[in-house]
């Protein structure tokens, strides 16, 4: 799948691409609406993605969609192309497959940002949330890509995202703490987003937001 923002600059290249590098997805999240899509599901070429940044030359490519990209074995190379035609890429990652091979080659060819999701930060809360994930697998590999990226002085931005939902809200303030301790960049919390019949029980109350809201702005 590729998705396309049509703003150009003054040299006509399109403003934004993104593209799904795979339809497939090793989690099954309470509040993805992708857990249960019936959609034919495949992985993405090398080959095709080389086309379409030859024709577009955008200036952000953003690797991600509904699939886990990094399930596509040809990642790095989809990291290293755009690139290569000057664009600013960004990936999004559930961290499962954050492999040292991975890390080295994303940090190697000089990935503009990368955005791990991590919808908890209480192993039992997150397995629960995430269904076929493994907190203590995650967090190591962020850890790894913290490490690797210091010694490497390489300027890959890491931005953890949390999707807030009733299962999570309550764990802003230590969401704060644990991410900013471990010495991410930021840290980008949305809320559920895509509502359905199935996720919209997930949708936090206003007032328990809010309050939470309030106890993390101290640990500001």
């Amino acid at each position: 799948m590729v998705s396309i923002i049509l703003l150009r600059d003054k040299l006509s290249r399109p403003l934004s691409i993104g593209f799904e590098p795979s339809g497939y997805c090793n989690y099954r999240c309470e509040m993805c609406p992708a857990a249960s899509n019936s959609r034919d599901k495949g992985f993405m070429s090398l080959a095709d993605y080389r086309k379409v940044i030859d024709r577009a030359r955008p200036l952000f490519v953003t690797l991600g969609g509904d699939g886990e990209p990094l399930m596509n074995k040809d990642i790095i190379h989809f990291v290293s192309y755009a690139k290569s035609h000057s664009s600013t890429v960004k990936l999004i990652t559930n961290g499962y497959f954050l492999n040292e091979e991975i890390t080295k080659g994303i940090l190697e060819y000089r990935l503009d940002n990368i955005s791990p999701s991590i919808a908890s930060v209480d192993k039992e809360n997150y397995e629960k949330i995430r269904k076929g994930g493994d907190f203590e697998r995650v967090v190591s590999n962020l850890k790894d890509l913290l490490r690797r990226r210091k010694e490497s002085r390489a300027r890959t931005h890491v931005v953890v995202n949390m999707t807030l939902s009733t299962s999570n809200i309550t764990e802003l303030p230590d969401a704060i703490s644990f991410f900013g301790k471990m010495g991410v960049d930021l840290i980008d919390f949305l809320y559920v987003f895509r509502i359905t019949e199935e996720n919209r029980k997930l949708v936090p109350d206003s007032d328990i937001a809010e309050s939470s809201i309030v106890e993390a702005k101290k640990t500001f």
